[in-house]
């Protein structure tokens, strides 16, 4: 229904790509979920600065910056509402393991761990000396 109501008022551009087998819709999912800067706005923001005569080209880059830093930090502000800032996670990626650990970061380094903990990847790896086509193979994917 958002989707629709955002493309009802033109605030966000969507592509449909038709198959014989599938409707797809392709959009950017940050104007959908409120994660985004709002390009258009920020546009004539700056416009506006440069516009002005009355500053020099040092002043108008820096005021243009100071804009920029705006419209980012509002962002980083939306994204951490109602979210713990100082949380973290790490992945670790290897063949046979996922390693992760979730804590939460004080000025002096990692406070507190919440979470941490191993997936075990081995049993994906053991060869059973069966062929591809084996009934057996077949559940293993």
């Amino acid at each position: 229904m958002k989707l629709q109501e955002l493309i009802n008022s033109k605030e966000i551009p969507i592509t449909v790509q038709l198959s014989t087998k599938q409707i797809c819709l392709l959009f950017n999912n940050k104007i959908l979920s409120g994660f985004y800067i709002d390009e258009k706005e920020r546009r004539k923001e700056v416009k506006v600065v440069n516009e002005d005569d009355s500053y020099s080209q040092e002043e108008k880059s820096t005021i243009i910056k100071y804009i920029y830093s705006i419209y980012y930090e509002n962002l980083k502000q939306k994204k951490l509402s109602d979210k713990i800032s100082t949380r973290y996670v790490a992945i670790d990626t290897n063949p046979e393991y996922i390693g992760y650990c979730i804590a939460d970061k004080g000025e002096n380094g990692i406070e507190k761990i919440i979470e941490k903990g191993v997936v075990d990847f081995r049993k994906l790896n053991e060869k059973l000396g069966l062929s591809s086509e084996h009934p057996l193979m077949e559940n293993i994917f």
